[in-house]
């Protein structure tokens, strides 16, 4: 057991409340381990990059608030074994996919279809369902995502994963795009975000197969079992901690800032969508 007087909280035990800097539902707070009670005002906020709050309590903190810590009711078991078959039943209708019909309009549909096909992305009421399938064609897991028409992720609607809904799978078990690869004299690029990924492998035509971590967190350790070229490509504001993943792994790494003039956060997938709109853009005018 930790001897440390303070640690983080769950998020059953917690929840997320109002971070003091940048206002958004992203503060998670202390726990005194002592008392067992939660320390409001105490806590670090999950936008670490684009905030980084974090205050942290110690034995001469005036607490103002306390909350009795309320023990959860413990969560039913989850069955770690794949949800493959219980993907492969969820209904498709790429009819009602906002970002399906946002790549049609810089893509060809045969591509777009194509694309979807090969990362076995499915449409289900408006989401995006990125499913994460290990080199064995086993699924553990599915991100499911609601897009605008502009392309951008809808953001008064939270993501879910699938494994969350069924109570069984596993997540990151194998990151989105594992089961492309084959080959091992094609390099494997990894971005963050699974949008990237399928427009970077439209763009790039499959040359090079594209994987997705989901975030800006992920375990170097799961790329060990290719043989390929690992190059990681962040999104912008990612690329310090990136850096010194690669050096400790021997990965490539390269920032987007080198391509184009980029404000904070842009990807791969921004710097593509920007050349296509001028590509059209001169199209229009020749």
């Amino acid at each position: 057991m930790s001897g440390f007087r303070y640690r983080l909280g769950t998020y059953q035990e917690v929840g997320k409340t109002i971070c003091p800097s940048c206002g958004k539902r992203t503060f998670v707070r202390f726990i005194d381990t002592k008392t067992g009670v939660i320390l409001d005002g105490y806590g670090r906020c999950d936008r670490e990059i684009k905030c980084g709050f974090f205050r942290f309590p110690n034995s001469e903190t005036k607490i103002i608030k306390t909350i009795p810590l309320k023990q959860p009711p413990p969560a039913p078991p989850r069955k770690e074994e794949p949800i493959t078959i219980e993907y492969n039943a969820l209904p498709n209708d790429d009819g009602n996919n906002p970002l399906y019909y946002f790549l049609t309009e810089f893509f060809s549909e045969i591509a777009v279809v194509d694309v979807f096909d090969k990362y076995r992305i499915k449409s289900f009421k408006g989401y995006t369902a990125f499913p994460q399938i290990d080199n064995k064609g086993q699924i553990w897991t599915a991100k499911l995502i609601k897009y605008n028409p502009d392309g951008h992720r809808n953001k008064s609607v939270a993501p879910f994963w699938l494994h969350n809904i069924l109570k069984k799978g596993v997540p990151n078990e194998a990151y989105f795009g594992f089961h492309l690869i084959s080959n091992e004299n094609t390099p494997i690029v990894v971005v963050e975000s699974e949008k990237t990924a399928i427009i970077s492998a439209l763009w790039f035509n499959f040359e090079l197969y594209f994987v997705a971590t989901g975030g800006l967190n992920f375990n170097p350790l799961k790329f060990k079992q290719f043989d390929n070229q690992i190059i990681l490509l962040p999104d912008n504001d990612g690329f310090e901690r990136w850096e010194k993943i690669s050096k400790i792994h021997g990965f490539g790494v390269y920032p987007i800032n080198q391509f184009f003039h980029s404000e904070k956060g842009f990807d791969i997938a921004d710097l593509i969508a920007k050349n296509m709109e001028i590509y059209y853009e001169a199209k229009r005018h020749l």
